[in-house]
């Protein structure tokens, strides 16, 4: 039997993405589930910040009790050291031993990238079962090709934000990649909820090339695929 959560609240980060060395604000409103208004009975809560890699929980970097205010608000501020690793982190609030609410923010080292990337597919529009042809070109912004570095292109469900189909490889000299998704098709895996108008399936097809110091520059770009190649519609005859 479903049991309702005993405390609701929310998060609000004042940017959702941070760099090491900055100091990342949080407030947070908690309340008892089902009251109409604050009561003030929520006294003490615990605020604990860690690394989240996947869902999986890593070291933890914060961790405070704070005393909600009489409406169930309080503020937080995290002082995000210098040499903290860049990824995801998740705050987790607790009335006691029960999370009350959680969310997330970033940590990424702000760059700007050298040089930039274009992806370009054979069509836009694919039956399912034909190869797709997607053509990756990088170049620096002085005007030289990118070359010799790692590029991944990926044709991703937006169902679920998870590649299905993935090829990697090196560019050229000239900073070209080709890759070739042989027989593409269609399952009932990758295209749950991924309807489009007429019958198609849109997928997103993602390529990035890994810079020396590690950081990837993106391109994208939206294909439609088909069950087949015709639609049969059967009307029954109006009285």
């Amino acid at each position: 039997q479903y049991a309702a959560k005993p405390f609701v609240g929310y998060i609000f980060t004042d940017r959702p993405l941070y760099s090491p060395g900055d100091m990342a604000k949080f407030k947070v409103f908690l309340r008892k589930n089902g009251e109409s208004n604050y009561d003030g009975s929520i006294k003490n809560a615990s605020v604990e910040v860690a690394f989240d890699q996947y869902g999986i929980p890593g070291r933890t970097i914060f961790k405070k009790d704070y005393q909600p205010s009489g409406t169930g608000t309080f503020a937080v501020e995290l002082p995000l050291g210098n040499e903290l690793k860049t990824g995801d982190y998740r705050i987790s609030v607790k009335v006691g031993d029960t999370e009350a609410v959680s969310e997330y923010f970033g940590v990424e080292v702000f760059q700007k990238p050298e040089f930039e990337v274009s992806l370009n597919t054979d069509n836009e529009k694919y039956i399912s079962g034909q190869d797709v042809k997607v053509d990756v070109d990088s170049k620096y912004f002085f005007g030289g090709p990118v070359n010799k570095q790692k590029v991944t292109v990926e044709v991703i469900s937006l169902f679920n934000d998870q590649p299905f189909a993935t090829k990697e490889g090196m560019l050229d000299g000239s900073g070209h990649f080709t890759a070739v998704f042989p027989n593409l098709k269609l399952t009932n895996e990758n295209i749950l909820l991924d309807y489009y108008g007429d019958d198609g399936f849109m997928y997103l097809v993602k390529a990035h090339v890994r810079e020396n110091t590690g950081k990837s520059v993106f391109a994208s770009r939206l294909i439609t695929i088909y069950p087949s190649e015709y639609k049969v519609e059967i009307e029954s005859p109006s009285e």
